[in-house]
């Protein structure tokens, strides 16, 4: 459920959103055989979106305008004891726990970049900093505790390819858009919150609307249909499934209900805004079974600011945050 701005010119807030990747992947058995994409070998496509490309206007369309946000230090801003208690306070607990070494940007999945770090923890400076000291272009990379994840995207990607077959080379388009957007957009925007999320519990109100309808109407899912070659589930292996609010055929689904869920929300997404705002776009309730990957991303223009309500879950581990 995203809101959008009321002004006819508006100054737009926006979050790098950094949404719950799945735990567990699933692997895609991929065939020896050659692939050919508008005239592409697939090897070559594959190796210009995650190749070693050095600038952004290489790594992003050639010879366009690359801007890359101006990263704020909030430590060095507020000092380390005022950043943790924002911090705290946007999460909703006490103290901000020890953060966990297996995510981060560009850690298990490729956020900023189309590669994940490989700066393994086994690396003699990862074991012995004292005595060792980490090669060229490792200084700066975190720690990579997982293995090697890059494989694990690449067979991802490629099931992408292979599913779509002649329109395969639009799921590499939508990984090399997807990724600048998480580098560009921030830059552009107008900031209204201090962290840029917060996590709450949900008006008592819309959760009783929520579960209602997911209680009545959850045997009635229906697989998700999503663009050919969009990358932001894995949809072609463990596809998503809906439960649509403004679906009339659902027990208690419609306009209303819809309506009803935006005025329960908005009180809410204003106060921590510090806006008025007007309703964008409401979508849902998206079903993600075992194995889904929904990759980190930003929304697109004019989704200024965004909520995702966890409706009911059965897990049998977190799905984290990264």
């Amino acid at each position: 459920m995203s809101p959008c701005h009321r002004r006819r010119r508006p100054l737009y807030d926006h979050r790098l959103s950094i949404l719950p990747f799945a735990t567990s992947l699933a692997v895609v058995v991929l065939a020896n055989s050659a692939h050919f994409c508008h005239g592409f070998k697939l090897s070559s496509l594959l190796s210009r979106l995650w190749g070693s490309e050095e600038t952004c206007e290489e790594r992003y369309n050639e010879g366009a305008n690359c801007v890359l946000p101006q990263r704020r230090n909030l430590v060095e801003e507020w000092g380390e004891e005022e950043y943790h208690r924002k911090l705290a306070d946007a999460f909703g607990v006490d103290k901000v726990p020890e953060p966990s070494a297996e995510y981060g940007v560009d850690v298990s999945f490729p956020i900023h970049h189309a590669t994940v770090s490989n700066n393994y923890a086994w690396l003699d400076h990862n074991l012995d900093p004292d005595q060792y000291s980490p090669a060229p272009g490792f200084s700066n990379m975190p720690v990579q505790p997982l293995g090697d994840k890059q494989e694990s995207y690449q067979t991802m990607i490629q099931g992408c390819v292979e599913h779509y077959e002649d329109q395969g080379v639009s799921c590499l388009a939508t990984e090399s858009e997807r990724i600048a957007m998480n580098l560009r957009q921030p830059a552009s925007m107008q900031n209204y919150t201090d962290i840029g999320f917060r996590k709450i519990r949900a008006p008592k109100e819309m959760m009783e609307m929520l579960t209602e309808f997911w209680e009545s109407n959850k045997e009635d899912e229906r697989p998700e249909s999503w663009p050919a070659g969009n990358t932001y589930t894995n949809h072609w292996t463990s596809p998503t499934y809906l439960v649509s609010v403004e679906e009339q055929k659902h027990k208690g689904g419609g306009p209303d209900l819809k309506e009803r869920i935006w005025d329960a929300a908005q009180s809410t997404i204003q106060a921590w805004t510090g806006e008025q705002l007007t309703p964008c776009s409401l979508y849902g309730i998206r079903v993600y079974k075992e194995g889904s990957i929904l990759a980190s991303h930003v929304d697109r223009l004019p989704l200024v600011s965004s909520a995702i309500i966890n409706v009911a879950q059965d897990v049998d581990e977190d799905w984290p945050i990264e």
